[in-house]
This record gives C-alpha cells, sequence and structure tokens, in this order.
C-alpha cells in the first residue's frame, strides 16, 4: 500500500494518479483538487497567445487547450509559494533566472468601486485576444490569493526587454506604465 502525499489515505500502486516533483505520490482525487486552483500562464506575443496552467506543489504545467502535462515548471517561474499571514494569503511568484517581474499586484473584476483597476484589466484583456503587439515575450501570471474577490497578477518579461517593454507601453498603447502599476495596487 502506497500513501497519498496529500490525504494520507493509503492505496494500491496501480491506484496512484500522479507524482510531485519530489516523487510523492498523490491519489486521483487529491490531484484532481490541486487543479482547482492553478497558477495561470497567459504568454503573448506577436499577435499569438498560449495559455497554460501552473501547480507549484505538483511541479507540473498544464496545456490549456490539450491538458498535456510537462513535469516541469513555465519558462517565466523559477518558484511560486504560498504565502499566509492570519487568514490571509496569496501566492508569491518568483521569476525563472533571465526574465523579471515588471508589474505585479492583484487584480479584480470591473467593479463600480474600484475604477483605478480597469486599466489592467483592460490591457490584459487585449494582450489575452491578440490586439497588442508587445516588442518581446509577455507572461500573464494569475495566482490564486484568500480573497474570492482578487487574484495575484504579476506581468514577467525576458530582463534583457524590460525598459524596451516600458517604452512600449507608454509610447505605443492607450496606458502608461505608472497607471497600470498603480492598478494592480
Amino acid at each position: 500500500m502506497i500513501k497519498c502525499h496529500s490525504c494520507e489515505d493509503h492505496y494500491e500502486e496501480d491506484e496512484i494518479y500522479t507524482h510531485d516533483k519530489d516523487g510523492n505520490p498523490y491519489c486521483e482525487s487529491c490531484e484532481q483538487s490541486i487543479w482547482q486552483s492553478p497558477i495561470t500562464i497567459t504568454r503573448s506575443f506577436q499577435g499569438e497567445t498560449t495559455k497554460s496552467y501552473y501547480s507549484p506543489e505538483l511541479g507540473i504545467t498544464m496545456d490549456a487547450e490539450y491538458g498535456d502535462y510537462d513535469h516541469t515548471s513555465p519558462d517565466c517561474i523559477d518558484d511560486a509559494t504560498w504565502v499566509s499571514y492570519g487568514q490571509r494569503g496569496h501566492t508569491d511568484v518568483t521569476p525563472a533566472s533571465g526574465y523579471e517581474t515588471v508589474l505585479t499586484g492583484w487584480v479584480t473584476g470591473l467593479f463600480e468601486d474600484v475604477p483605478h483597476k480597469h486599466a489592467i484589466n483592460y490591457f490584459t484583456e487585449e494582450l489575452y485576444e491578440g490586439d497588442m503587439f508587445p516588442p518581446c515575450p509577455v507572461y500573464i501570471v494569475i495566482a490564486p490569493t484568500s480573497n474570492v474577490f482578487s487574484m495575484g497578477c504579476d506581468i514577467i518579461v525576458p530582463a534583457a526587454h524590460v525598459e524596451e517593454f516600458k517604452e512600449w507601453i507608454n509610447e505605443e498603447t492607450e496606458y502608461t506604465f505608472d497607471q497600470l502599476n498603480r492598478a494592480l495596487s
């Protein structure tokens, strides 16, 4: 019998559904539970968008279109850990070597009481839809928080293109870098 790393129930070897990056076994129910709130990574470049999900617990990336698993973290993320303080918490995302987080904070829906946050929603939607053509790959990383009305948001770009990306926002879009930074606060 093998003990599931999460629920600690015992299973036959053929009932273990997957293993995490450290080789710990997970039953099907626990594996499915983990995928209920994964980190979502959207890569946008030259009008093309790809989306994937990442489970830091499992160390597995899942292609959003086909559901294929890759037992690695996404290109732009080195690590993601849950940080808690009292009854609250958020996912802290660490960019991979060669990448830099240029904008970070939290997003919410288009609620009337937070109109200053609308700019980041519109900006990311235009990137999702392929309506913008950034000068480098842009990774929009959306991660869980303890607040059901908001999600963490990190905008990550290759480190060599940080200044070029900021200039592009200010000169080629209807937004400013400062406006997007305020929208994430």
